[in-house]
């Protein structure tokens, strides 16, 4: 930001600068109208011809006439030299016009000589070339001086800028113009004076209207000879179409004086906002007193047009000092011309500035992008600044060859790696070969404070060939970009990491599952094939169903958890917000885990004491799936004859909600405090060995810790190879207050007859079928099958009202879905369709499929593989409500 303000300071500086040039132009240009003679003009022609100077960027403005006494001899009149040009006056003097016949035969035809290049045209201008070499000269501007239709010299300026050159010529023609008029006017008035002097001395020898309308008839269209003190008025000369004419035959017709016509004429003919002061300033008294002091008065003021469509006019009165009393002579002449060539000049001063406002405000717009810009010349091997931050001025200065500033700007800019790089890039003697077939070339390079920058090179100006001539060197910083991009690359190969560990994670985790679905898939295999070989063994037989419940047991606990990871990462996971028994909650899961203890010779203590609410409102499935978790790895990981011990305690209580600690410590193997860092990762295990036991997915603690931080919880590890390890959960949880003790109406439902209870039972899965239709009827249930959803709309809708007492319902199966039947059904206008219950019986055990089963008008939602005790009990609270 301080680079691109002090870029803007020094492109409003340069612009403050032009405006300022301009206003010394016009401010000089007006000066010339009061130039009274030859000795004020040179005074003022040195001001005029600095601000010109300054206004084109030259290094000299000056003017060259032709001697009074030659009109084949040149020389210099006026000079104006930049700081450090040296002045060249006094060689400019008494030059021939054979010096410069080529010029003179371009300002003869009222033309202007403009030389871009001054060494390019050397052979167009030999003569010229010769004269003014040595002099430092690269471009030039030549505008005639005319007098009298004839050409009496030129002003000129050296080195103009380049961007002005066109605004310069239009300048320096209308100044011309007007400095010719004036000198021409300096020597009509001059003559003017002359011919007074003759007049008074002749007046009484000579008719007096006669010798002044002789004298002055060329220039003044209306010419008085008046008495001041008695307010008289004598027409001298008075052209028909003037619109004084008839004002002054009818004024002299009724010996009207000077006072009452100058009335009468600001009354009818004035346009009174372009001469407010007209009648005070014409006023006899003032006119005295004016001309007391001064050599002449002069006015300019407009008219309504007369009759040859003049409105622009200027009166100059002169004191006729030889004649008794106070006598002036008044001449009127139009001045439309030169009204017509002023406003042009503003117009095209107007026009420059705001042509040169808006190249300020574009380069001040492309500065704030580009903290360097430079115009190259490919051909001369040279730059110019066009916009710089200060200290880069500083180094390189306004203009140059690039040759010299090279080596400044590699060892004060560019780092010491890029600059090689910056060294090739910015080779002129190759560039124009780069540039041949693309409009731009680009470098990136860091500078020796550590930022970056991109420089391009612009191809502006082509030879006919093709071939660069001119260019644009800009520069802009790229730091953000830059951090942008190295930050992407970084992303890119963090990115790239990730997925390659993520990679060689899944194809362990695939490895491992292939161990571990096959080794209970095998375990199964084998214990139904040993059952087979003892069948009147009912020892061995009950040993291998055993071991093939734990067996599938294993393989049911690898899909959850494989499901459960899923559900997680996907974000699908959602959280129960229903009242539940902590007490319950936990004596299921110290149950299970005392179970797999004693099969291992494992002792379990548990320490329920210290919990002071236990009815409470959250997710008490995902606290079991935690909890179980965390039991089940402190079992399976522990040493024959070594403990585990469980711990519950209400750590706060306030504001309708209760924060309870659960801490699970064991005697196992424990975990390295390496492996520690990664034992919530997904897939992690720090045993890799070959196993021969079910060790798991390595994804049970990584579904712990997301679970415990969903629900507002924390987990925290020890651990200790070979000692132990302690898992301290906290979870914080709604305290019911609404909670009713049920547990009268509970032992009444477990006592339940389910004998007649008549079931329709939905299944797709012949083994599905058996297996649920088996449970049923052995607890004394009537059952009807249907083996899609179809099948079971067609069987209810014929059966009667009452028939049946309860369907279980399969979620996936053909013809007609599980959800699409239960909406068919509870769609039905029969009251036993709207009040049957209706139980899920799917294997789709997450959350959203409960949901999607109760919005589907489904009463319950039973997983696969069914828990027959469970499922006993629901169907018993329902029969029993019914």
């Amino acid at each position: 930001m301080k680079e691109n303000e002090k870029d803007a300071e020094i492109e409003n500086e340069e612009l403050k600068n032009i405006i300022s040039a301009v206003d010394e132009v016009m401010e000089n240009t007006a000066l010339l109208d009061n130039i009274k003679s030859e000795t004020e003009l040179e005074q003022v022609m040195p001001v005029l011809l600095a601000s010109l100077g300054k206004y084109a960027g030259a290094d000299r403005s000056y003017i060259f006439e032709l001697k009074p006494d030659s009109t084949k001899i040149l020389h210099m009149t006026h000079v104006w030299c930049a700081d450090g040009i040296s002045p060249t006056f006094r060689e400019m003097q008494d030059l021939p016009l054979s010096t410069v016949p080529n010029w003179f035969s371009i300002l003869n035809t009222d033309g202007a000589v403009v030389i871009y290049d001054w060494d390019a045209d050397e052979e167009k201008w030999p003569e010229e070339y010769q004269l003014f070499s040595g002099q430092g000269i690269k471009s030039i501007i030549i505008i005639p001086l005319v007098s009298g239709g004839s050409v009496t010299g030129y002003m000129g300026v050296d080195n103009p800028e380049r961007n002005r050159m066109e605004l310069s010529v239009s300048l320096l023609r209308g100044i011309s113009g007007h400095i010719s008029g004036l000198k021409e006017n300096l020597y009509m008035m001059k003559r003017l004076e002359e011919n007074q002097l003759s007049l008074q001395k002749s007046l009484d020898e000579l008719n007096k209207e006669k010798v002044i309308l002789n004298a002055l008839s060329v220039d003044y269209t209306s010419i008085y000879y008046c008495d001041l003190i008695n307010d008289t008025l004598i027409p001298v000369k008075c052209e028909a179409y003037n619109n004084t004419a008839a004002i002054v035959k009818k004024k002299a017709r009724e010996n009207g004086s000077y006072s009452s016509i100058i009335q009468d004429y600001f009354g009818h003919f004035v346009i009174k906002e372009s001469a407010p002061d007209f009648l005070e300033k014409m006023d006899t008294k003032y006119l005295r007193e004016y001309l007391s002091r001064h050599k002449r008065f002069a006015y300019k003021y407009r008219v309504h047009p007369n009759k040859a469509g003049q409105q622009y006019f200027e009166v100059q009165i002169v004191r006729l000092a030889e004649e008794d009393g106070f006598k002036v002579i008044m001449g009127y002449r139009y001045i439309d011309d030169l009204v017509a060539a002023q406003e042009k000049m503003q117009t095209q001063l107007e026009n420059a500035l705001a042509e040169a406002t808006l190249n300020s405000e574009i380069i001040g717009s492309i500065s704030k992008l580009y903290w360097l810009i430079y115009r190259v010349d490919l051909v001369q091997k040279t730059y110019e600044e066009v916009s710089a931050t200060q200290e880069t001025h500083k180094l390189t200065g306004k203009k140059g060859y690039i040759a010299d500033i090279l080596q400044g700007i590699y060892n004060t800019i560019v780092s010491e790696e890029y600059q090689p790089m910056m060294q090739e890039f910015l080779d002129m003697s190759t560039l124009p070969d780069r540039l041949k077939d693309t409009d731009s070339v680009v470098a990136e390079y860091k500078t020796r404070t550590g930022s970056w920058n991109m420089a391009r090179i612009i191809a502006k100006k082509r030879d006919n060939e093709g071939n660069v001539l001119n260019a644009l060197y800009v520069v802009r910083k790229i730091d953000q970009e830059k951090r942008k991009e190295i930050a992407y690359k970084q992303k890119l190969l963090e990115t790239a990491e990730e997925a390659r560990r993520a990679n060689m994670a899944k194809t362990d985790f695939l490895r491992r599952m292939s161990h571990d679905i096959r080794t209970p898939i095998n375990g199964i295999r084998g214990m139904i094939a040993i059952a087979e070989h003892f069948p009147d063994d009912f020892a061995k037989q009950n040993e291998c169903r055993e071991k093939v419940k734990e067996a599938s047991g294993f393989l049911l606990e690898l899909v959850n958890n494989i499901l459960d990871m899923n559900k997680l990462e996907s974000g699908k996971i959602v959280l129960e917000h229903r009242p539940f028994d902590l007490l319950e909650v936990l004596q299921e899961i110290n149950n299970i885990a005392r179970i797999n203890a004693d099969l291992h010779g494992i002792q379990v203590s548990v320490d329920h004491t210290k919990i002071k609410h236990s009815h409470l409102i959250g997710s008490p499935i995902h606290l079991k799936q935690i909890l179980q978790n965390i039991d089940s790895n402190a079992v399976k990981y522990n040493r024959k004859g070594g403990s585990v011990s469980f711990s519950a305690t209400e750590i706060a209580c306030a504001g309708g909600m209760v924060t309870y600690q659960f801490v699970c410590t064991d005697t196992g193997c424990g975990m390295s405090q390496e492996f520690l860092s990664h034992a919530f990762e997904p897939f992690s295990q720090e045993d890799t060995s070959a196993r021969t036991t079910y060790m798991g997915t390595g994804l049970g603690l990584s579904i712990v810790k997301q679970l415990v931080e969903m629900m507002g919880g924390t987990i925290a590890v020890q651990s200790e190879q070979n000692v132990g390890t302690t898992f301290t959960i906290t979870i914080p949880f709604e305290i019911d207050t609404e909670y009713r003790n049920s547990a009268v109406i509970e032992q009444s439902v477990s006592e339940k007859d389910l004998s007649g209870t008549r079931v329709l039972l939905v299944e797709d899965n012949e083994l599905n079928m058996e297996i649920a239709k088996f449970i049923l009827e052995n607890a004394g249930m009537e059952v009807m099958t249907a083996f899609n959803g179809k099948e079971a709309v067609d069987i209810f809708t014929s059966s009667e009202k009452g028939q049946f007492d309860l369907i279980l319902m399969d979620i996936m199966m053909p013809v007609m879905d599980g959800l699409t039947a239960t909406r068919t059904i509870r769609a039905m206008e029969r009251k036993d369709a709207r009040e049957i219950p209706i139980f899920a019986m799917t294997a789709n055990a997450f959350l959203d499929d409960i949901e999607e089963s109760h919005k589907a008008g489904m009463n319950e939602h039973l997983s696969k593989p069914l828990d027959e005790k469970q499922m006993m009990n629901v169907i018993k609270r329902y029969v029993a409500a019914n």
